[in-house]
């Protein structure tokens, strides 16, 4: 997602890059097995249930029509710039990584490491909260 090969990645997450590769493998394995269950786009065979789902996303706030997310993108059509805070923190985090990665030999000091567990760690990141329980 950030663009970390699994040992950078590893490191970040304090584990093993074998562990994370491990980890890696169950999240997409259960994003896949999400999606051909619950949606009509990847499988024929899933009745899609977004029409069901959409009022109470609409009731509890999650699905704002006044301003979608994702929707609009056609041809010729302009990026929107509301995106919403966990986009915005999702793009700010690629393009760090972007720098990180065209300085392949700059070792981040383990201080800026722990900074970075520090920050994941402390849920202050939007994007991290969605899907938890």
């Amino acid at each position: 997602m950030f663009d970390l090969d699994s040992q950078d990645a590893a490191a970040v997450l304090g584990v093993s890059a074998a562990t994370y590769r491990k980890r890696l493998s169950r999240a997409r394995e259960r994003l896949r097995a999400f999606m051909r269950t619950h949606c009509g786009l990847i499988s024929a065979d899933a009745a899609c249930r977004c029409h069901r789902r959409i009022a109470h996303a609409v009731a509890t706030g999650r699905v704002r029509p006044e301003a979608l997310l994702f929707a609009g993108r056609g041809a010729g059509r302009q990026p929107r710039t509301d995106l919403g805070q966990p986009v915005r923190e999702m793009e700010d985090l690629h393009r760090m990584a972007a720098i990180y990665k065209g300085h392949p030999e700059y070792a981040a000091p383990d201080r800026i490491l722990e900074e970075i567990r520090r920050i994941l760690d402390a849920g202050r990141l939007t994007l991290l909260r969605y899907g938890r329980s």
